[in-house]
């Protein structure tokens, strides 16, 4: 009876401290001027390229699902003053795309232009950014090799598919980034989950087999994490990136950025430093590419 009356009382104590609750409370939070952000990206790949543009907002902002910037004037021109229009995309506000057959040149420099009114004021802004597309070394080859996940990256006892990549390393210090393709079908190529392979150990080696992509078979235990399973007949691409020094530096800013912070109470990062000019967020990245492939084959011991 005692117990019973005791967990009474405490239940009441607890409706009036929740009672006492109700008061609205406001949170102001400070208001400020929304910024340009650009993502652009222009390669030695033809493809049509795109530039998004879109705007910051407040946190409490109604307008964040409409943040594309449209009716912005976006070109990219060359050092000789080629230029290189980006129309409006039909279909997503805030994309800008190139005709399908464009592709820059290694070795050139390449500067964006944005002209955009983001205040809606009808007083366009200005917004430039340059940069150099580097030289990607060549890949000789790739092979599908059915193992365990092989060293200097890899270790375990799962078995599975390795991608390993034949290429003579250059002397020179290189950024060069890979991310894979399967059936025509890019994995792994976003800015925070992209291969920046570590030249620092290869350098001026050749690369013999190194294994870069793992692809474990599936079992009970991992079925959930595998994003790709390879099958006999599988077309398996290696992309590579050869970025400037800066590009990657600003990849491992965003990466560091949306790692989470140890302790919780760690302190915010700092802005991330982009290269567009008046202020604005973002980055015009300028890289060359290379592409090899390879079929991937039976596994030993199975019967066709």
């Amino acid at each position: 009876m005692v117990k019973n009356r005791l967990w009474a009382t405490v239940c009441f104590g607890i409706l009036l401290i929740l009672a006492g609750c109700t008061e609205r409370i406001d949170i102001k939070l400070s208001s400020s001027d929304p910024l340009l952000v650009v993502d652009a990206r222009f390669t030695s790949d033809t493809a049509a390229h795109i530039v998004k543009l879109s705007r910051t907002c407040d946190y409490f902002d109604p307008e964040t699902g409409n943040i594309g910037i449209t009716g912005a004037e976006v070109y990219i021109t060359d050092a000789h003053g080629k230029r290189i229009d980006f129309l409006p995309s039909d279909s997503i506000p805030g994309w800008y795309l190139s005709a399908p057959d464009v592709f820059g040149i290694m070795g050139e420099t390449y500067r964006l232009h944005v002209k955009a009114d983001l205040h809606g004021n009808g007083t366009p802004q200005y917004y430039q950014a340059q940069a150099t597309m580097p030289f990607m070394p060549t890949i000789d080859s790739v092979k599908a090799f059915y193992g365990y996940h092989l060293p200097p990256f890899g270790h375990g006892t799962a078995l599975g598919w390795n991608l390993l990549l034949y290429a003579q390393d250059p002397p020179t210090k290189e950024y060069i980034g890979f991310s894979y393709a399967v059936n025509g079908e890019v994995y792994e190529d976003s800015i925070d989950n992209i291969f920046l392979f570590p030249d620092s150990f290869s350098s001026g080696l050749y690369l013999r087999g190194v294994s870069l992509f793992f692809f474990p078979d599936p079992t009970q235990d991992n079925q959930d994490q595998i994003k790709v399973v390879l099958h006999e007949g599988d077309i398996l691409s290696l992309i590579g990136y050869s970025f400037t020094p800066e590009y990657t530096d600003y990849i491992n800013q965003v990466r560091t950025a949306l790692s989470t912070s140890v302790p919780v109470f760690s302190a915010a990062p700092a802005n991330i430093q982009g290269n567009i000019s008046n202020g604005a967020l973002g980055y015009f990245a300028v890289y060359s590419m290379g592409k090899a492939s390879c079929t991937v084959g039976k596994r030993p011991g199975e019967i066709k």
